[in-house]
């Protein structure tokens, strides 16, 4: 009978600082109340503003000209991501061509095609053309950019995208 009551108190003994312990941690306890921001690498980064402009491009059929990157509502970790970026567009006839770019290393833009897989609408710049490492020249850019920048350069016609 010793040992029973003795067992009892310990267990007591044991769940009261089960209770203790877990009132010392939840005080350490954080509720996260904003959504995380994961950074994006920058290959990543211009792969969703790519997509991004070009849906935007499609639900307003009438832009040209120069885009500002806050029109298009890009979620915080892609503008961060995004040094020196720019979007154009410009149109003749039924003919749309979307021009974006930002600053990236050439080695950088090298994963950033291949993350692609291969998409010869992304290349390097050289001011007023641009180039792919598959092809080579590409021709003229719509709007010159900085030489070393990445690019890409997407043409359709009005309706067919």
């Amino acid at each position: 009978m010793g040992f029973g009551i003795g067992f009892a108190f310990a267990m007591l003994s044991l769940l009261g600082l089960t209770i203790e312990t877990y009132r010392a941690l939840d005080g350490l306890i954080a509720v996260q109340n904003q959504p995380l921001h994961l950074a994006l690498s920058e290959d990543q980064a211009f792969l969703t503003f790519k997509a991004v402009l070009l849906a935007y491009v499609v639900a307003h059929p009438e832009i040209t000209g120069a885009i500002p990157l806050d029109a298009l509502g890009l979620e915080r970790s892609v503008s961060t991501a995004l040094k020196d970026a720019g979007a154009y567009v410009s149109t003749e006839g039924a003919t749309v061509t979307v021009q974006s770019w930002a600053e990236m290393s050439p080695v950088t833009i090298l994963k950033t095609i291949t993350r692609a897989r291969g998409d010869l609408s992304i290349g390097s710049s050289q001011g007023t053309t641009w180039t792919t490492p598959l092809v080579g020249s590409m021709g003229s850019l719509p709007t010159p950019i900085a030489t070393g920048h990445v690019v890409s350069v997407v043409t359709f016609n009005k309706g067919s995208f």
